[in-house]
């Protein structure tokens, strides 16, 4: 099976190079230029003369040595010191022997760890220990449909050795085959320890039946291949089940073949015949959505006689008027004189214009009339007029119309003459044409015969049938009769000779054919009429299944629980003398006897020769699945003995020192850890922005301090600390910041007029300058006291007054429009601080106020008079004077301090 879809493995060996292989590795000679080779595994490194091939090698550009890797698994931290630079460096390369391409695939120093290990499949070798020329045979992804033959021809391959991928077996046979067969679990690298080798040769020819995997629950079929990727059965082109053991729906036999095209219904399944049991129907009346009718070649349905369309858009599904619907499905006409029936009873309900129901018979209608000369009852003087025709003649919608000799109606479509009623009548409903054969005026409707059927039909005995009884097929020339079979047949199906049972007593079928016993291949159906096939995998049975086996085929030879398998498991062997699976002995993990010297492999420590698992001659640990010690595979050369060709010495350095790696500690972070700093940061810089803006504040607050002391402004030192926090500053009438004791405001026209420096500093000196003047504090309390916004209005100022910002150049002084002259404010300003006066400038506004402030009572109410809108005024205020509005801007706006 499996190795049916190997290449023929067939090596050319030359059996002198063979020999001086041996040689070679037996007595640590070499050519006369002998080099060095390293050979590893994980944990160890050998240097010496070796000419194993296994693996692959690992070699890196900045790295003068390479080394040949054997199977396993090589980490960071692989000793020794060597194998780990190479296998860390930067440039490291893979080179695969066949068979581990793979591997090489995914192999980066970055990638690591590395699992060096064989791709499904066998690799042999020309030489023993795995040396030599290497030919791999990869594992198949589908498997082939299994021979029907009793014996498998394998495969011929000629091996020194040869080495398995992991959770694999091969079943083997000797050089000429025969049922020396042994099961072989792991790798062998000498074949000459097999027990149908020749110690005289080499090599061994071997014939290699299968090789399986063994990581599948339950075993598969023998048309089934366990992938060892997925564990699980693949399965042959048309096999299904979780073991393969079956055919999928359309496939027939043993090897699920497929069913003939052009079948709609194929004798399918593992036991099948694969014969046609319905074959396709063309026209039949569902394809267009007839009922009772036929399709024609524009998809149209054309009804059979007596049928029309239902009121349910079913076509051709309902009896026209006229006719009744019978318990056997058929529509027949209604008696004469009846326009409609009802169906099933016939009761006529409806009868034709002069007609009344039969008091004795509900299915009638009576017209009582005299017949005429020729014997016929009418209702009118034409022809089509007719009631009752003469014998002869049948009635078709009031006409009386002649028959032929099958009693068919002239002029109709397809009514047959129905004598009881006189009356032409319908065919039954999948018949598309009858007939009476012999027809008389003595013949009953019941005597009729279809003589063809709608589609999907089968004539059989006058009958439109939708299958062939028993005995009878359809005929394979027009599948339409119905046939008889076969005289030796009871029933046949496809051919009249393919025969299903037997006629003859004691007769099974079995395979088309009658035969008196079921051979050993198949058992008794259960009802003892025909043979039914074992399964595939079974050589006899009780049941179709596969694991309803009796015994077993020679490539399936171990009896399991009603299954065969193709072998014991491991640590078994199969006893042919007993037909089942005995224990190896204790010293072997697998073998192919019961005896000690018929060992296959042997625990780790021991080696295998001549069969015996033995222990090697320095006490070495064999590699896993290589049953070798790492020794074996390389000579090394003496390290006391004079140095020369024959004997080079080992000169690479890191062979034996431990692997030293220099670890990089790496401490991540946890996401928690990163927001807690980041919190801790954020929490850092508010405190140092709080400190910084309070000795900002500090330093600003003793600034202003040092300021206002020299500038006299403070007028004391404000308080207690509490105080100057909590403490609300005063704002004067005039909308300025000023002490709370003052409650002075900090610019006054009269003042900055006067001063020479228009500046803030000046502004302040010119007020402390007068704080002390009696000029100063007489107009305190007018200054402080009402603005001019509550002079006017009446009403206390809600916001602060605008305030005109002081420029340094000469315009300042003329924006605070004092009306003294430029020549006045410059004497004025030569005199010293303690000599100046406060010199009061009116404004118009100022006038103004002070006009009211001057009225008498009766010119208020004289002006009120003259000026209406200033009613409002009058009663909180009395009005001295008025100045006339002017427009400055819209209608509706009116500035009385504008001219």
């Amino acid at each position: 099976m499996f190795f049916r879809y190997f290449l023929a493995l067939d090596i050319m060996i030359s059996k002198l190079f063979s020999i001086l292989s041996i040689l070679v590795l037996s007595s640590s000679a070499a050519a006369q230029s002998p080099s060095l080779n390293v050979v590893c595994v994980a944990g160890q490194c050998i240097q010496g003369i070796s000419n194993t091939t296994l693996g692959a090698k690992l070699s890196a550009s900045n790295l003068p040595v390479s080394v040949q890797l054997l199977p396993g698994t090589y980490t960071t931290t692989t000793n020794p010191q060597l194998l780990h630079n190479l296998l860390t460096a930067s440039g490291a390369t893979l080179s695969p022997s066949p068979g581990f391409e793979n591997a090489s695939k995914a192999f980066t120093p970055s990638s690591l760890p590395l699992e060096l290990d064989m791709s499904p499949g066998m690799t042999v070798y020309n030489g023993a220990l795995y040396s030599g020329q290497a030919v791999y045979s990869g594992f198949p992804e589908t498997p082939e449909v299994a021979s029907n033959t009793s014996e498998q021809q394998p495969s011929q391959v000629t091996a020194a050795s040869f080495f398995l991928a992991g959770n694999m077996y091969a079943i083997l046979g000797g050089p000429n085959g025969g049922n020396d067969r042994v099961v072989v679990w792991s790798s062998v690298p000498d074949t000459n320890q097999l027990p149908f080798s020749s110690a005289s040769s080499s090599s061994t020819t071997l014939s290699v039946y299968d090789i399986v995997s063994s990581t599948c629950n339950p075993t598969c079929s023998s048309n089934g291949l366990c992938s060892p990727t997925s564990n699980t059965c693949v399965c042959a082109p048309g096999f299904t089940g979780n073991s393969c053991e079956s055919c999928a729906s359309g496939f027939f036999g043993p090897q699920c073949e497929q069913c003939p095209s052009g079948c709609d219904q194929c004798d399918d399944g593992i036991q099948g015949t694969g014969r046609c049991l319905k074959k396709p129907v063309v026209g039949a009346p569902e394809s267009c959505g007839c009922v009772n009718g036929q399709c024609g070649n524009g998809g149209q349905c054309a009804c059979n006689a007596g049928w029309k369309d239902g009121s349910d858009g079913k076509k051709c599904s309902t009896c026209q008027d006229g006719f009744y619907l019978t318990s056997s499905g058929d529509c027949q006409v209604c008696q004469p004189g009846c326009s409609k029936c009802a169906d099933t009873t016939a009761t006529c309900t409806q009868c034709k214009q002069g007609f009344s129901i039969n008091s004795a018979d509900n299915t009638k209608c009576d017209f009582v009339k005299q017949p005429t000369p020729a014997g016929q009852t009418c209702s009118g003087a034409t022809s089509n007029d007719c009631i009752l025709c003469a014998p002869g003649s049948l009635l078709f919608n009031g006409n009386c119309v002649s028959t032929n000799g099958d009693g068919v109606c002239q002029g109709t479509t397809g009514l047959l003459a129905n004598n009881n009623k006189g009356e032409c009548d319908a065919c039954p409903s999948k018949c598309t044409s009858c007939k009476i054969p012999g027809f008389s005026v003595a013949s009953t409707f019941d005597q009729l015969q279809c003589s063809g059927c709608l589609p999907g039909f089968f004539l059989s005995q006058g009958k439109c049938v939708e299958s062939c009884p028993a005995g009878t097929l359809p005929s394979p020339q027009d599948n339409l009769n119905c046939i008889p079979c076969d005289s030796s047949c009871g029933t046949c199906t496809d051919a009249a000779d393919f025969c299903l049972t037997c006629s003859g007593s004691g007769q099974l079928a079995f395979n088309g054919k009658c035969v008196s016993s079921c051979p050993s291949n198949a058992f008794t159906a259960s009802d003892s009429s025909s043979c039914t096939a074992c399964h595939p995998d079974c050589a006899s049975c009780s049941g179709s299944q596969f694991n309803q086996c009796t015994a077993c085929p020679a490539d399936r030879p171990v009896l399991q629980n009603g299954r065969c398998l193709p072998t014991c498991a491991k640590g078994e062997f199969f006893d042919k003398s007993s037909d089942s699976c005995q224990s190896c002995d204790s010293s072997c993990i697998t073998c192919s006897a019961s005896s000690a010297d018929q060992c296959l492999s042997c625990t780790d420590g021991e080696v295998l020769r001549q069969g015996k698992c033995v222990k090697s001659d320095d006490g070495c640990e064999t590699l896993k699945g290589l049953g070798v010690c790492l020794k074996e595979l390389v000579v090394a050369p003496k390290p006391n003995s004079t140095t020369g060709p024959d004997n080079p010495q080992p000169s690479i350095s890191g062979i034996s020192d431990p692997t030293q790696i220099k670890v990089k500690v790496e401490n991540k972070l946890e996401w928690w850890q990163i927001l807690l700093m980041v919190l801790g940061c954020l929490f850092l810089a508010l405190i140092v922005i709080i400190l910084w803006r309070r000795h900002a504040r500090k330093k600003r607050a003793e600034r202003t301090k040092a300021w206002a002391t020299q500038r006299g402004v403070l007028g004391g030192k404000g308080g207690s600390w509490w105080k100057r926090i909590f403490a609300r500053k005063q704002r004067d009438a005039y909308g300025m910041r000023s002490e709370k004791e003052d409650g002075l405001p900090r610019y006054r026209d009269d003042v900055i007029s006067e001063h020479p420096d228009p500046t803030v500093d000046g502004f302040i000196d010119a007020y402390a300058d007068k704080r002390s003047s009696w000029e100063y504090r007489s107009r305190r309390s007018s200054l402080t006291r009402r603005s001019l916004f509550s002079e006017i209005t009446g009403e206390r100022r809600k916001a602060p007054e605008p305030r005109v910002p002081v420029r340094e150049n000469s315009m300042s002084v003329q924006s605070l429009r004092t009306t003294k002259t430029a020549a006045t404010r410059s004497t004025a300003s030569k005199k010293p601080i303690s000599e100046r006066k406060l010199v009061d400038v009116e404004t118009d506004a100022e006038r103004y106020a002070r006009s009211v402030r001057e009225a008498k009572p009766v010119e208020a109410v004289e002006q009120a008079k003259e000026h209406p809108g200033a009613a409002p005024f009058l009663a909180t205020e009395p009005l001295g004077h008025w100045v006339q509005p002017n427009t400055t801007g819209s209608s509706t706006q009116r500035n009385p301090f504008r001219r």
